[in-house]
């Protein structure tokens, strides 16, 4: 298994331009006009039945927690992949039983960066899934940054969270949600 988390505030913050970028032919076929609608901004989204207010993070967390150093289990946060992207490569490949060779390993690292995937951006923006294209063209591809969900998101949102996070998550799951950084 392998487990991805990012700071559910900046997941929020990015899901905004995620929706935004959804088709319009596909928003009409498939009738979700009124729920995209609603999705104007990080705060709508993250106090919507989607993400509830972190909600859905943080009990994703609790579930794998007690699993998270057993053999098979390889757990990432997005803030660590952002500042170390070879290094996660690395650490993905050894998890997964990969010795590829340098030249191998390199073009790896060429076709998962940033810079090639927005290069090719048509080729991530799910044209052909169903009747009509799913994203507008280049709408997957977006240069994240860590931090961003703060100053998306609403002081009563933030603050609502904290007290979630307080009640639901041990100092240890809180700051390793919130940061990244060794797993405890």
């Amino acid at each position: 298994y392998i487990i991805v988390m990012r700071d559910p505030r900046d997941a929020a913050a990015s899901f905004a331009p995620f929706m935004a970028a959804h088709s319009k032919e596909f928003i009409d076929w498939f009738g979700v006009g009124e729920m995209f609608a609603s999705f104007g901004d990080a705060d709508s989204i993250w106090n919507s039945d989607l993400q509830r207010g972190g909600d859905e993070n943080i009990q994703f967390l609790k579930s794998f927690w007690p699993y998270r150093k057993k053999e098979n289990v390889l757990v990432m946060h997005y803030a660590d992949m952002m500042k170390n992207y070879v290094e996660t490569i690395k650490k993905v490949m050894q998890f997964m039983g990969y010795d590829h060779p340098v030249s191998v390993f390199d073009n790896i690292l060429e076709y998962t960066s940033y810079e090639w995937m927005k290069e090719h951006a048509e080729k991530f923006s799910v044209q052909h899934l169903t009747k009509t294209p799913v994203l507008e063209k280049g709408g997957m591809v977006r240069k994240a940054s860590i931090g961003e969900g703060k100053q998306a998101l609403s002081a009563d949102s933030l603050k609502a969270f904290d007290t979630k996070l307080d009640m639901e998550l041990s100092a240890e799951q809180k700051e390793w949600l919130l940061r990244g950084g060794p797993l405890p």
